[in-house]
């Protein structure tokens, strides 16, 4: 059973080395941002009519918005990567995890050393 945990954790350690492995392709990150700042700057020209200065505003908070939004997916594009705001400290879980196998490796030792102990004195 332990044995079968331990193949679940190597096997998401694996994933998430993948994860780290794959970033996104240049290529597309590029026409997204290509198609992202003609958007916002052809927004203006097409609003201008129908909205009149109300332009001004809801084109800059709608601008704010997209560009957080991209803001933010190069932000989790790598999420282990340390020095960043918002990374995943790996060595923080790892420790977690370590120390509960620990615990669970000093548990059954403390039951199977009990269960010895059991069975000497019944001989």
């Amino acid at each position: 059973q332990l044995e079968g945990k331990l193949d679940s954790i190597i096997a998401n350690i694996g994933t998430t080395e993948i994860i780290i492995d794959t970033p996104l392709p240049l290529v597309y990150v590029s026409n997204l941002r290509t198609f992202l700042l003609l958007y916002l700057l052809s927004l203006p020209y097409v609003t201008w009519e129908s909205w009149g200065w109300m332009t001004i505003p809801v084109v800059s908070i709608t601008g704010l918005l997209f560009l957080s939004i991209d803001g933010a997916s190069m932000e989790v594009e790598n999420p282990f990567e340390k020095g960043m705001v918002n990374d995943l400290d790996l060595d923080h879980y790892c420790r977690i995890i370590l120390e509960d196998v620990q615990m669970l490796v000093k548990k059954t030792n403390e039951r199977d050393g009990v269960l010895s102990r059991e069975k000497g004195q019944a001989a």
